[in-house]
């Protein structure tokens, strides 16, 4: 079978509809819909995800053959240890009288609507939410992490339905730190991407060959910190070419010991919002 057919075999199995299984794995149901009908395929950074949520194994997923598992796969140990070794952008963990509550509440579209929300006030998309039960929590205990660290957490005295919807627009309820505290070098790489992809000119031969993703992601930060957007692209990477690449903003800022990132943030944001006046 191909994956297509195997997503679709899985998710069946497991009683899930594409509704369910996309607000899961933070993406549309129409995308879930174009894999299942051979018209796409998921990204490869998924397809753990995908294989966890539906319970399916990654060689049979890609149509690895029997032969080929014997070197591809790690021990079942080791790829558990590989898989927790890496802090999620955004995880809620929670105790077993929660699981209930989640499970009703992922078949709405709430996380994705917040996600939606966030990109078109913000620009960029948040990353998934990944969801867990934990067994050393009390059972009426739970805590969200933002990158291995513990941003809130509580407990309730009687875990009712109404309880996802306040955690989840706690996880969602950021400043402007907490924005740019969730923006990282793989979400940077997607928005040129994109950005190249359909105005080729704005990114190409610049990011990443002269400027970095690194530093194009500490002046994005740095522009969320000033309650900026990051959502007009061209101007932003435009502008950064001409701040880092064709002035002498970089020997200047070292020269005072200030921030080459802050200082082109700045620069950046002066020049969005006289273009806007």
């Amino acid at each position: 079978m191909n994956i297509s057919e195997q997503i679709v075999n899985a998710r069946q199995g497991q009683k899930m509809t594409q509704e369910e299984l996309a607000v899961r794995l933070g993406v549309t149901s129409q995308a879930v819909s174009k894999w299942e009908r051979g018209q796409g395929l998921p990204d490869a950074a998924m397809l753990a995800d995908i294989c966890t949520i539906l319970g399916i194994d990654a060689n049979d997923l890609l149509g690895v053959c029997g032969e080929c598992r014997k070197t591809a796969v790690l021990p079942e140990d080791d790829e558990n240890v590989m898989l927790n070794s890496c802090a999620e952008p955004i995880l809620i963990s929670f105790g077993e009288d929660f699981i209930p509550i989640f499970r009703e509440g992922l078949k709405t579209d709430l996380i994705s609507e917040k996600r939606r929300r966030i990109a078109r006030e913000k620009g960029f998309v948040i990353p998934l939410v990944r969801i867990r039960d934990d067994l050393k929590l009390a059972h009426n205990e739970y805590e969200i992490y933002i990158y291995g660290k513990k941003k809130c957490g509580g407990s309730a005295e009687n875990v009712t339905q109404e309880l996802y919807a306040e955690i989840i627009n706690e996880v969602f309820a950021l400043d402007e730190a907490g924005y740019a505290a969730l923006l990282n070098k793989q979400i940077v790489k997607k928005m040129t991407d994109s950005c190249e992809k359909l105005y080729p000119g704005i990114v190409e031969g610049v990011i990443p060959e002269q400027i970095s993703y690194l530093e194009c992601e500490l002046v994005l930060k740095e522009i969320l910190k000033r309650n900026g957007s990051i959502r007009n692209r061209i101007a932003i990477f435009e502008e950064l070419e001409y701040q880092l690449l064709l002035t002498d903003l970089r020997s200047r800022c070292a020269q005072r010991q200030e921030s080459v990132y802050a200082a082109a943030a700045e620069a950046i944001l002066a020049k969005m919002n006289a273009s806007a006046d």
